[in-house]
């Protein structure tokens, strides 16, 4: 869980320029004659778009919220081609807890970031959506982004959130912990370089057993102690949310 105190608290640091919620969920686009794995992500109203304007191609970036639901999405470009959508089109998509729960979202906008690992699975939406599929209450989220000013700092701020909240346990019995995102995906920051966001890095708190993030992350495990459903990455590399 993150609630007001834990937001400010990672405020806080000198090093962060801003802070940020998030939630996924597996899921899956079907149309008449295909069908696609994705991840539904959503952000809440502190969303920064500032990034993602950047890759829009088409459309809007909407006003995204934690206390309603707009059903309208941002997609990537190489989804929308493959699945033959197009701005303002209906899809339906899939989710599958412990029954199957149908969602018809609408397309706001269209992004390419270039990323093919982010572009071929993230679909973007509001948090409040993506919270209420999940079964949550209001504080649970998948994860805590923060934009830090200075990259070339990783390491050190990666160390000074750790040795502060690292073990940490949540009023629902998770404990924090904490990973920057190339110790998270060392097979892709080994092979390929990424085009630097212009507000820097970031860290992610997030519960659940998934994998992903941004520059670091801390974590927390489902507080009944199952992993969570969301073990694809969740939020992107650097600023990719």
């Amino acid at each position: 869980a993150v609630g007001d105190s834990m937001m400010t608290a990672l405020s806080g640091y000198p090093q962060v320029s801003h802070v940020q919620r998030y939630s996924t969920k597996p899921g899956m686009i079907k149309t008449d004659d295909a069908f696609q794995g994705m991840v539904l992500k959503g952000v809440g109203p502190e969303f920064d778009p500032s990034f993602m304007q950047e890759y829009l191609v088409e459309g809007e970036i909407p006003a995204f919220s934690d206390s309603a639901s707009s059903n309208q999405v941002l997609i990537s470009k190489a989804l929308a081609t493959k699945m033959k959508l197009k701005l303002g089109d209906k899809i339906y998509t899939y989710y599958i807890q412990d029954d199957i729960r149908a969602r018809r979202l609408t397309i706001a906008g269209i992004y390419q970031t270039n990323f093919s690992e982010y572009d071929n699975l993230f679909l973007l939406t509001d948090l409040n959506l993506v919270n209420r599929l999940n079964g949550w209450q209001p504080e649970q989220v998948t994860g805590v982004e923060l934009q830090v000013k200075d990259y070339d700092k990783l390491e050190d701020i990666t160390y000074e959130i750790a040795t502060d909240i690292d073990n940490r346990q949540d009023e629902l019995g998770g404990v924090y912990y904490v990973r920057n995102i190339e110790q998270l995906n060392p097979q892709i920051f080994a092979s390929q370089v990424f085009p630097r966001s212009p507000s820097g890095a970031a860290v992610a708190l997030r519960p659940g057993a998934g994998r992903g993030g941004r520059a670091v992350q801390l974590r927390v495990p489902a507080h009944d102690g199952r992993p969570r459903d969301d073990a694809v990455p969740a939020g992107g590399v650097k600023n990719f949310s």
